[in-house]
């Protein structure tokens, strides 16, 4: 199971914050399973730690939390820390991810609250009663106590996430796959083709019915021949792309009748096509295309965490 698995959010909270703070002041293997070792407590307290990370709970530390009992404290996380980098990395790039997904949250919230704040401020504006233009702007802008609660959740979630926005480890020399041809990649998907990249050399190979048969055969067994060398995307389906016309009519289009002409073409048939013209018509290609850009990068960037797959960032 583990020791990260046996211990508690808090523990490796906590045992993330000792292992940055270098609290672990030594340790040696005794084989592939233990490790034994010093971790500083709070008030600089020597903690004598062991871990068996394939019978956690034949692990111990003599702090008061543990001795005696069967916890995974926070002395005995640092020390796994220490022991395992790739594990480390492994639940640092997962805090990462959930520290950009709240953010996200957050930036969206605070640009509806702005929208909100535009949209009824030039309402109030065509009012002539100043004392009535303040109390209209700020009962429109009253939110109830659910969004309050939901929001300061999010602010919670953010600063326990925080702690690892600005951990960084270096790239090893033999890591090529860029993000942005993850990015490039999801952009060549349709309904038809799969998307294949080469992480050493970032080549895009697209297979498709459309091609010859021969053309796709050969591809596919060059692939086959070299799998270590390729990931597959997911399909255009898997990447939802919908949602990425919901969301930028909720994030950048402030204009509610305008937002209304929009959800009508998307709730339709032909939505992609149809909203396509839309933005052409509204001059908002240059802002759409960006957007999707940025939100490719989200997506090509919890792709590859997931599948473990090394990359640089270059966007």
């Amino acid at each position: 199971m583990g020791i990260l698995n046996s211990s508690s959010s808090t523990s490796r909270y906590r045992g993330f914050e000792y292992y940055k703070s270098k609290k672990v002041v030594s340790f040696n293997k005794i084989n592939d399973d233990e490790f034994e070792g010093t971790v500083l407590g709070s008030y600089n307290n020597h903690y004598d730690v062991i871990i068996n990370n394939k019978h956690p709970r034949k692990s111990s530390c003599n702090c008061p939390h543990a001795s005696g009992s069967r916890i995974i404290c926070k002395h005995m996380v640092a020390l796994f820390f220490e022991a395992y980098p790739n594990d480390l990395k492994k639940y640092v790039k997962e805090m990462q991810s959930q520290y950009y997904e709240v953010k996200a949250e957050l930036d969206k919230l605070e640009r509806k609250k702005d929208t909100q704040y535009k949209q009824v401020k030039a309402y109030v504006d065509s009012l002539s009663i100043q004392q009535l233009k303040t109390q209209l702007i700020n009962y429109m802008l009253d939110v109830d106590d659910e969004e309050n609660e939901y929001e300061d959740d999010l602010y919670a979630q953010l600063a326990y996430y925080e702690e690892f926005a600005d951990v960084k480890f270096d790239v090893p020399d033999n890591v090529k796959l860029k993000l942005s041809t993850v990015v490039d990649g999801f952009e060549s998907l349709d309904q038809f083709n799969t998307i294949y990249i080469n992480i050493k050399t970032n080549e895009i190979i697209e297979i498709n019915p459309m091609f010859d048969a021969e053309y796709n055969d050969d591809i596919y067994f060059q692939i086959e021949d070299n799998k270590d060398d390729y990931i597959m995307l997911p399909s255009q389906y898997e990447l939802n792309n919908y949602n990425l016309l919901t969301d930028f009519v909720d994030i950048k289009i402030e204009d509610i009748e305008i937002q209304r002409k929009f959800y009508e073409i998307i709730s339709g048939k032909h939505a992609f096509s149809n909203f396509k013209r839309l933005v052409n018509y509204y001059n908002l290609t240059d802002t759409w295309y960006k957007f999707k850009k940025n939100a490719y990068a989200k997506k090509a960037r919890d792709f590859l965490y997931d599948n473990d797959v090394e990359f640089i960032n270059d966007l």
